[in-house]
């Protein structure tokens, strides 16, 4: 967790200095980024480690719901046209 919020500082910390088109598009590139790292430690830690019942019907649900921003946010990442 501490590596994991170091890395968002710092890309806090880079967006900051951005504005305009560049700050979108690198704000677009880092939740996507983020969303598919959501979905990684899901697929690999969180449900399978939650074994049955209400805790991973939960993080099941959860990961439908990231997986759906993923997408929207990798479809703004496509250049206007494309």
């Amino acid at each position: 967790m501490v590596a994991e919020r170091r890395q968002h500082d710092t890309e806090r910390q880079r967006l900051e200095g951005l504005d305009g088109e560049a700050f979108e598009a690198a704000w677009i590139d880092a939740m996507v980024k983020g969303h598919q790292a959501a979905l990684d430690k899901l697929d690999r830690e969180l449900i399978p480690q939650a074994g049955a019942g209400e805790v991973r019907s939960h993080l099941e649900r959860t990961r439908e719901t990231i997986a759906g921003h993923l997408e929207q946010a990798q479809a703004l990442q496509k250049p206007a046209g494309g």
